[in-house]
């Protein structure tokens, strides 16, 4: 894992590629992710999550590479993923000035974070799922 800095270079994938012209700032994305947990009765409505298993949450944040540049877990999984953004940018995430990551529009934007306008497909053709 390496964290970014004001040195991170932008991927070619997206430098080099007319589709992401508008994404030259772009320093990867970030998501969170549900991992299955056994625990005690007792901490089971803290574990349970909106997809009905237990689970612990965990952001992470990749590069174009997929290489990991950002991991926070041991969240409960009843805990948003917006929650676990807010946590790490308060305390050890540092996305560097004039950069950003990609999220979905279950984050808040800020100047780190890019997501998309809710409701709004950005492809035509695409269908809006509901979770």
């Amino acid at each position: 894992m390496h964290f970014p800095t004001l040195h991170t270079p932008i991927s070619q994938k997206v430098l080099g590629d007319r589709r992401f012209k508008f994404f030259d700032k772009c320093i990867g994305a970030v998501d969170g992710s549900h991992i299955q947990v056994f625990a005690s009765v007792d901490d089971h409505a803290f574990m349970h999550n909106r997809k009905g298993f237990l689970s612990q949450n965990c952001l992470f944040a990749c590069d174009f590479n997929f290489d990991v540049i950002y991991s926070l877990c041991g969240w409960d999984g009843s805990v948003a993923n917006s929650a676990l953004w807010r946590d790490a940018v308060a305390n050890d995430l540092d996305v560097p000035p004039d950069r950003y990551l990609l999220g979905y529009a279950g984050f808040a934007s800020c100047d780190a974070l890019l997501v998309p306008y809710r409701g709004v497909l950005p492809f035509k053709g695409m269908v809006a799922r509901e979770n």
